[in-house]
Formats: structure tokens, sequence, C-alpha cells
């Protein structure tokens, strides 16, 4: 309610300013906290942010590995993260889930196939009870794997264990 939203935006406006590395996640905020995703120098990054300064708290690289190809409206850090009230989840396409203490600290990872499409990933974990909820579309369902297959996946939270998953039929 004490809130004094600019009435108009412009530089002399600004709190503060951060230069970022390139990605098309949407911040996402948990109490004094800003959460991103980002590609630093062909490495896939999660970044901290101090809400208030603009300082940049932590930055956590994923594992190394080959960056999918995705279509040029789109970057392979789209996935927007998922914050509760002591941890951050982002979703790489090219990598899978990785949860994240709010201080920085890697709880666990899931390294999961990268879906073959010709956009690029783009689904953001979704939080239900005690779950990880994350819809995994392919366009390449004619392939006989099981794990290339559009499905809808289910992990623990606190373990990124998988609790269960269910095939979603590609329509044409």
């Amino acid at each position: 309610e004490d809130s004094r939203p600019p009435i108009e935006i412009g530089p002399d406006s600004l709190a503060w300013k951060a230069p970022l590395p390139s990605g098309l996640s949407s911040p996402v905020l948990a109490g004094n906290r800003i959460f991103l995703t980002a590609l630093d120098g062909g490495r896939l990054v999660t970044i901290a942010i101090d809400r208030k300064s603009g300082r940049e708290l932590w930055r956590r690289m994923a594992p190394e590995v080959a960056i999918e190809k995705v279509h040029k409206a789109n970057t392979p850090t789209s996935p927007s993260a998922l914050t509760d009230k002591e941890n951050v989840y982002v979703y790489f396409g090219s990598y899978g889930l990785i949860a994240y203490r709010h201080d920085g600290t890697e709880i666990w990872k899931k390294n999961l196939p990268t879906p073959r499409s010709l956009y690029g990933a783009s689904t953001s974990p979704i939080a239900y009870r005690d779950l990880l909820i994350l819809v995994i579309d392919n366009d390449a369902n004619l392939e006989k794997s099981n794990l290339s297959r559009s499905r809808i996946i289910a992990l623990n939270r606190s373990s990124g264990e998988l609790a269960w998953e269910t095939p979603r039929p590609f329509l044409r």
C-alpha cells in the first residue's frame, strides 16, 4: 500500500541498473532476492540479485552440456525459475532441473534428455504440494524411444526423484 511506482519510466526513475548476460526468463521475486536464468559465455547460469541494491549475490553454472538449438525468437534460457520459501528451482532444456537454496547452495540436480523442438524448451517448473511438475514437449514424437516423447513429469521437490510420468500425445 505504501508503494509509489513511477508514473513515467526513464533514467531518472531507476532504482538501480545491473548488467546481465542474455536470456528470456522472467525475473522471479522471492523476499529480497530476484532469481533469473541466462546464457553466459555459452554456459547456462542461474543468478540471484539483491532486490534493493541490484548487486549480484551469486551466480551458479549448470553442468557443461551441448546447448540445444532454438528458434531465433527464443533462447536456451527461456524457462523462468520457480521459488518457494527456501529453494529456487530452474529448468534448462539442454540440461534438466537444478535446485538451489536461496543462498546459492545446490541441493540436487536432475539431468533430463534434451527435448527436440523447432523452437527450444520454454516450459517453467510448476509447484504442487511437494512436487515439481514439468511439461516436456517434443516435436520428435515419432521416435521409438519413450525418452524422446512429449510427457508430463513430476519430481519430488526435496530430492529431485521422479514421482510419476505420463505421456502427452502430440497433436497435429
